[in-house]
């Protein structure tokens, strides 16, 4: 079974246990290996990035292409295997666009689409102008990651309020070891740089750069939230969801792209370009996995685990740049490891405890 029909297997298989509470527990440890996954992509992603984040948007844009090249090819796969099969490559019976109780276009989903498309382009935006004005008014940047990872508090309230999630005591307790180990990991980062900036209106970009950092973990919210709403409510497939999302984006991204490199200064070289294209691919994959994460389970707790980018980063760091971690550091990756732990094997280690107590 390929990736793409696993994911959509999984999403019929999520539609066909809607409860009004959460979902059962089987779905719910699929989850949480879904977040896993999307947790270390997005570090080896956004890894690579970081190396160019002086580009600033251009970079988002040429991440997008990564992740069109990755829908281009899974697309023509998926008809190669159709033809070789000799089976039919789309039918509208069996499309998400389709409206099963009247048999035309389903407009609902198409809107669920448009609003993510415009959500991921709202939340880039804010990211690339939190840490420009970070840098302009010399601002400690570990501030604002820990701000991203409210991501994770915001999206268990949305989920409560629009799914009826009700998260477990250990839930909680991960959750809250895992944002600690994001703050730790900020600050302790951080406090190897030092910024000297000769701007008259720090305080002013101070404020800015804080008031959109405290966006970004909201947009990340609304992006997991639309696509569960849409999956649960309209049948539209989280895959398809993703996919179409970012075919759509990429009519900006790549004319963007293309306009960018068109001019004489050329803002970037072939060898940047495969790089930030590569990384697009990884993080393309990372956000299919937290949409169907987000599907499957509750909100909340795959949000946490999304947040253990932060040690793959670290581990990256040190194995290419050699660059080590300090106590705080290694402090923090501790408690994010405990975290992770708590939320994913707690009912088995409890069952296994009790096991041996009888």
């Amino acid at each position: 079974m390929s990736f793409m029909k696993y994911l959509e297997f999984s999403d019929q298989a999520s539609l066909s246990s809607q409860k009004p509470k959460n979902p059962p527990e089987k779905n719910q440890k699929l989850s949480l290996l879904y977040g896993v996954f999307a947790g270390i992509l997005f570090g080896l992603g956004n890894y690579t990035l970081g190396i160019h984040v002086k580009m600033g948007y251009l970079a988002t844009c040429i991440q997008g292409n990564g992740a069109l090249l990755v829908i281009v090819i899974s697309t023509v796969c998926s008809v190669l295997a159709s033809v070789i099969k000799k089976k039919q490559i789309w039918t509208w019976e069996d499309s998400n666009f389709r409206n099963n109780q009247t048999g035309g276009f389903h407009w609902k989903n198409l809107a669920g689409i448009l609003i993510y498309c415009l959500v991921v382009i709202l939340t880039a935006l804010c990211i690339n102008l939190t840490f420009r004005f970070a840098l302009y008014a010399d601002i400690n940047q570990g501030i604002l990651t820990s701000i991203f990872g409210v991501s994770a508090l915001i999206s268990a309230v949305l989920a409560y309020f629009l799914f009826g999630d009700k998260l477990k005591n250990y839930h909680i307790f991960g959750m809250i070891m895992i944002m600690f180990c994001v703050i730790g990991f900020a600050f302790g980062q951080t406090s190897k740089i030092h910024h000297k900036t000769n701007s008259e209106n720090a305080t002013f970009y101070s404020i800015l750069s804080i008031s959109l950092a405290c966006l970004c973990p909201l947009g990340f919210a609304l992006q997991g939230m639309t696509a569960r709403y849409t999956s649960e409510n309209y049948g539209l497939d989280s895959s398809i969801l993703t996919a179409c999302s970012y075919t759509i984006l990429n009519v900006l991204y790549l004319t963007v792209t293309i306009c960018m490199y068109s001019t004489d200064e050329h803002p970037f070289i072939l060898s940047e370009y495969l790089i930030i294209l590569f990384s697009g691919c990884i993080l393309y994959f990372g956000v299919l996995c937290v949409n169907k994460a987000l599907v499957l389970g509750l909100a909340g707790p795959v949000f946490s685990l999304e947040n253990i980018e932060v040690i793959i980063m670290t581990i990256l760091d040190i194995i290419f740049m050699g660059v080590y971690p300090n106590s705080i550091e290694i402090l923090s990756a501790c408690v994010g490891v405990a975290g992770c732990i708590t939320i994913c094997l707690y009912p088995e280690i409890s069952k296994l405890c009790e096991s041996q107590r009888n």
